[in-house]
């Protein structure tokens, strides 16, 4: 808990006998964005969660104290305070062990007091931060029974927490359990949270799972009745299945992966009104929304697809499997899918209840087709705003045209709009699209403009563009932020080609090849464990892992770097747990390392 940070001057790349002075790392871009958002007024909790879950992931406890101070003094009197001091309170005491020792215990106790304060201000979140480190204090402070209270408050309120905070309660709890001596709650706490199976020491505050056999799903399986017998069934499967009752049966909105993920969402939805599905509607041609279609047409639904949909399919089934199998799991994709109708231009569907099919080419795929309601006001929007633009292992996206898309979204003047993952549509909500495409355009101009001048994609990235019209929309920046590097990553990909202005593509250099340089500039694993170690302790996940690979080349029976690109690897899950799910897959596959699903429960 309280190990020490030791604030890094230098860092000694491969035994060089001269300290080298490091910039902001790269992976740190969307951390100094979110400091920025969160130093806005009226921040969200979501920004200030994300923020706090990249300070800590990064284990740089020092910096986050301070800076969370600074936002205290700044914000009191405001809506935001409350979650400043207990942040301040939180970290101060994770950093408690760079304080001197006979100084250490009052340190404790004064961040102690911050979150009490911060307690007494919000009773919520400010509450299971406390909890947090409450648990997680030595036994002499005598404060576990308190923290215990905490952790069972959040649980008994979850309703009135996101679902990830539910389950790192849970997973804080059982360390009080535990600390507390009642064994038997801390294994039943542990195995609610779903980290009973992981080797993973730190807390995951995500929804999400992430399994060899199963694959990922997004959070708790669960059906939204929006209302006018319009369903959505969520995390039955990777991708969730819409529904739309009319006199006819009812219409899906894609299929899900499997067969039999896709007829377990359909009787989960006929809990809520019992028919049969007439048609499905597929909003483009993913695996995760195509692949268990025949659950459908084997009972005679009608496919309905846009126009470029066979072409969409043709790409990705380049990659079946796809290239990591945590995605979906062992379990073979099945893309043989022949639509019925095909959808060219905007027409309704031809159900006694009005459906209007409406194609469009931008965001993540060129096959799109969103799918209005009018009557209910709600508008089925698929993966348009993946923040991927498409899957990372295919040549498809098109951030331009997604302005464009956008519009016409924006033009449908719904109430609401339905994406084919919880978070997207927990988040990406119709009042959001105005001042996201406004921030987007930005990014995408000054973006290009990069393009234009030469400049690398790694430069694009490290000019961290956060548009001050954001400042005035605080609701935008996390989508934003989650969406920006796949927008510069995906402009890069349509705009250039194999050859780079800096010369990156002229010459391929392979690990081995990297390897027997390093080797010649350090000369030992010692030199390789040291900058491995260095990397690490200033925050960084990315680096260290890659130059691990590298020097496990040269040095392949060496248990210390084995284990330090562990490290690494699990750093970049905890930084990427949250916010983004497909670094947080191809992570935690490359460890080897799942998370189980979170389970609903009431306290212990």
């Amino acid at each position: 808990m309280f190990r020490v940070l030791g604030t890094i001057s230098c860092i000694y790349i491969l035994g060089c006998s001269e300290p080298l002075v490091p910039q902001t790392p790269t992976e740190h871009v969307d951390l100094e964005a979110f400091k920025t958002a969160v130093a806005w007024p009226n921040p969200t909790v979501d920004s200030f969660t994300n923020l706090v879950n990249r300070y800590n992931a990064a284990g740089l406890h020092g910096e986050a104290a301070g800076y969370f101070a600074e936002r205290e003094a700044a914000t009191r009197g405001s809506e935001a305070h409350p979650w400043m001091l207990a942040a301040a309170g939180l970290f101060e005491a994770l950093d408690a062990g760079s304080v001197p020792l006979l100084r250490r215990r009052g340190a404790v106790r004064e961040a102690v007091a911050k979150l009490d304060d911060a307690v007494a201000e919000e009773t919520g979140l400010s509450r299971y931060l406390r909890g947090v480190v409450l648990v997680n204090l030595p036994s002499s402070f005598e404060e576990t029974e308190r923290g215990v209270e905490d952790l069972n408050w959040v649980i008994a309120n979850q309703e009135s927490f996101p679902p990830g905070i539910v389950r790192a309660a849970w997973r804080e709890l059982s360390k009080g359990y535990t600390a507390l001596g009642d064994e038997a709650r801390a294994a039943d706490a542990l195995a609610i949270s779903g980290h009973a199976a992981t080797t993973h020491e730190g807390t995951f505050s995500t929804p999400s799972s992430v399994r060899a056999q199963e694959g990922f799903r997004f959070g708790i399986p669960r059906v939204l009745e929006l209302g006018s017998g319009i369903y959505q069934v969520e995390s039955h499967d990777f991708g969730d299945i819409g529904f739309i009752e009319t006199d006819e049966g009812f219409v899906a909105i894609d299929a899900g992966t499997f067969p039999e993920n896709a007829a377990a969402a359909l009787e989960a939805v006929q809990g809520f009104a019992d028919a049969p599905v007439h048609t499905v509607v597929l909003t483009h041609g993913h695996w995760d929304h195509i692949g268990g279609v025949s659950a459908f047409t084997d009972a005679g639904a009608t496919v309905v697809t846009q126009a470029d949909f066979e072409a969409s399919v043709e790409a990705i089934s380049r990659f079946e499997p796809p290239p990591f199998s945590w995605f979906f799991g062992q379990q073979s994709v099945n893309l043989d899918v022949t639509p019925d109708v095909v959808i060219g231009e905007l027409r309704s569907l031809g159900t006694s209840r009005l459906i209007n099919l409406v194609p469009v080419r931008g965001g993540e795929t060129e096959d799109a087709l969103l799918i209005h309601v009018p009557d209910a006001g709600v508008v089925f929007v698929g993966d348009a705003f993946m923040p991927f633009l498409g899957a990372p292992f295919t040549e498809e996206g098109n951030p331009v045209a997604l302005l464009d898309t956008i519009d016409t979204i924006v033009s449908l003047e719904p109430t609401r709009i339905v994406h084919g993952h919880p978070p997207l549509t927990e988040l990406w909500t119709i009042e959001v699209l105005p001042d996201l495409r406004n921030a987007l355009a930005q990014l995408i101009d000054a973006t290009t403009v990069s393009i234009a001048s030469g400049r690398t994609l790694a430069e694009s990235l490290r000019d961290n563009v956060l548009p001050e019209s954001l400042r005035e929309a605080p609701k935008a920046v996390l989508p934003y932020i989650t969406m920006r590097e796949g927008v510069i990553k995906r402009l890069y990909d349509n705009s250039t080609g194999y050859w780079q202005a800096d010369r990156e593509g002229l010459e391929t250099l392979a690990l081995e090849d990297w390897s027997r340089a390093l080797d010649l500039l350090g000369g030992n694993e010692r030199s390789y464990v040291r900058a491995v170690e260095a990397l690490l302790e200033g925050g960084e996940g990315a680096l260290p892992l890659r130059l691990a690979d590298i020097g496990l080349v040269s040095y392949p029976e060496s248990t210390k770097l084995a284990d330090l690109r562990k490290q690494a690897l699990q750093r970049l899950r905890s930084v990427h747990h949250v916010s983004n799910p497909f670094k947080f897959i191809v992570y935690s596959e490359t460890v080897g390392d799942e998370l189980a699903p979170f389970m609903a429960a009431e306290p212990l």
